[in-house]
């Protein structure tokens, strides 16, 4: 199933666009910020990524990455399931592979041409692997767990995050059950926890540290939209980040349908919000205190995992904008609730009804992830450039700034485009450069749409008998009146006679077929 919903043939999305616009970037230097659209991605990914376009050709669809995608989010899963602790106990292997399998946010991102599902699997990878710490002093466990951490920093912006938590926490477990299987803090797990931290430190600093910080620096007016100035208002903003890690552990679907439901029932909308990260909190507490029940080890490490985000949030070296941010986390909190949900049935239903009962979880699970995998829906372009060749391939096209880096790596290209923005990467963001969007520091919601930039098809049309106008990725600008009414005063007449999932093309024409244009996408 993952092979046949990763070959479905979809255009990448305006995310995905702009890092394939580098990976087909001959000779790229991967040790360095990407030189398109201010992209940036953990080294291994990258090379594994390029290696596999080598081998297979960089044509559309590109769904090589969308199976190195799947590949990572199976690999981790099937890590997991191996571990020791579900492969020993069959209930909780069950309702392990439920929780992933009904997961939104890993099916929307299982074939996602992103580094997050190699951020999953080099968590997964950790933690099955670092677990068996808390109750052996082998070398071969020390030696699997550092080349763990080997693999995973290459592959991961975040694992620092889970070796320190993890580390932190079998400190704990070591130090308060020590005996003949335990021996506390001994030597070999002192230098191999120092040299994993050391190695990931090393790598951070001489690597990462440069990749990461120019990438938000340059995305600054996205990940810090109305970020207020005082002391106060910075921690308040910090903490809400925070409880959104809790609220998108799983995904935003759920909490936005929560939230939704809320304000139906007539709730203000910011209350709601709040309602919902208060409820995932205590939902995230209570099945860490399960799970410190049914199985420490796990729980210990999950307390010390968010311990360490905590810390980090509050200090600003860890932001969460958006659900995708957590994907590191995703194993973890199955895990997590897998042993909560274990304690649970063990207490209520124990024997053979829990067996059932998380038996039908999976297959429930299963069918809605698999119903969101293959009902996934992402911008459509190519269909608008096969459009727009089959009938006026003479006329050019204007591109709005949002549906740039998509058509950079899709065919087949029309033969006059206007309006592209230099991509080159810089410490401000190329939309903002290009002028589509403007900065306002003041205000609440400084990334918005400049209202000067519908000016520019007048500028760049001038002299044009007919022209295209090609949309998307534009769900910031309210409609597109603006556009079309300066493209109908500068060339003619307009008509729509496409649209596609999220993308749209219009046909302007000083005289005569603009509205013959419009027939035959009809036809």
């Amino acid at each position: 199933m993952l092979v046949l919903v990763a070959q479905m043939r979809i255009d990448p999305w305006h995310d995905e666009a702009m890092l394939l616009a580098n990976l087909l970037i001959p000779d790229l230097n991967l040790f360095a910020p990407l030189p398109q659209y201010e992209q940036a991605g953990p080294v291994g990914y990258l090379w594994i990524a390029r290696v596999l376009l080598t081998l297979t050709g960089s044509e559309p669809p590109y769904a090589v990455l969308r199976l190195l995608s799947a590949f990572f989010f199976a690999a981790g899963t099937g890590v997991l399931l191996a571990s020791q602790p579900l492969r020993s106990r069959p209930v909780a292997a069950l309702i392990f592979a439920a929780i992933i399998c009904g997961s939104s946010l890993i099916w929307s991102y299982t074939f996602e041409i992103k580094h997050y599902s190699a951020e999953f699997f080099a968590s997964a990878l950790v933690l099955v692997v670092g677990l068996p710490l808390a109750s052996s002093d082998r070398v071969a466990t020390f030696v699997r767990f550092l080349v763990a951490v080997l693999i995973g920093g290459l592959l991961s912006f975040t694992l620092p995050v889970v070796v320190a938590g993890l580390l932190g926490g079998i400190a704990v477990v070591r130090l308060a059950e020590g005996g003949s299987a335990r021996s506390g803090l001994s030597l070999p797990f002192i230098l191999t926890g120092a040299t994993a931290l050391a190695y990931l430190f090393i790598l951070y600093v001489f690597l990462n540290k440069e990749l990461v910080i120019y990438q938000l620096s340059a995305y600054a007016h996205v990940y810090g939209r109305g970020a207020p100035s005082d002391l106060v208002g910075i921690l308040i903003a910090r903490t809400i980040g925070l409880l959104d890690v809790a609220t998108f552990m799983f995904g935003s679907a759920m909490p936005e349908a929560i939230r939704q439901a809320l304000v139906d029932l007539g709730m203000p909308l910011s209350l709601s919000y709040h309602l919902v990260r208060l409820l995932a909190v205590v939902i995230v507490a209570g099945a860490l205190w399960m799970a410190m029940i049914e199985a420490p080890d796990v729980g210990a490490v999950g307390i010390s995992i968010m311990l360490v985000v905590a810390v980090l949030g509050l200090g600003g070296a860890l932001q969460i904008a958006s659900a995708r941010h957590t994907i590191f986390l995703s194993p973890l909190a199955a895990l997590i609730f897998t042993f909560s949900l274990t304690y649970l049935l063990d207490r209520l239903l124990p024997g053979r009804p829990s067996e059932i009962l998380s038996g039908i979880l999976l297959v429930s699970s299963l069918v809605l992830g698999v119903n969101h995998g293959l009902n996934r829906e992402t911008q459509e372009i190519t269909k608008l450039l096969v459009h727009i060749r089959d009938t006026r391939a003479d006329a050019p096209v204007w591109v709005f700034g949002g549906a740039q880096p998509a058509l950079r790596v899709l065919s087949p290209p029309p033969a006059r485009v206007l309006g592209m923005f230099d991509p080159t990467s810089a410490k401000i963001a190329w939309q903002v450069r290009g002028g589509e969007v403007r900065s306002i520091a003041t205000s609440e919601i400084p990334w918005q749409v400049n209202p000067d930039y519908p000016q520019t098809i007048a500028n760049l049309a001038s002299g044009e008998k007919a022209l295209w106008l090609l949309f998307s990725n534009d769900g910031l600008i309210p409609d597109r009146s603006a556009f079309l009414a300066v493209a109908e005063k500068a060339i003619g007449a307009c008509v729509h006679p496409l649209e596609s999932w999220a993308s749209a093309l219009y046909f302007c024409e000083e005289k005569g077929d603009a509205a013959a244009i419009g027939r035959a996408a009809d036809r």
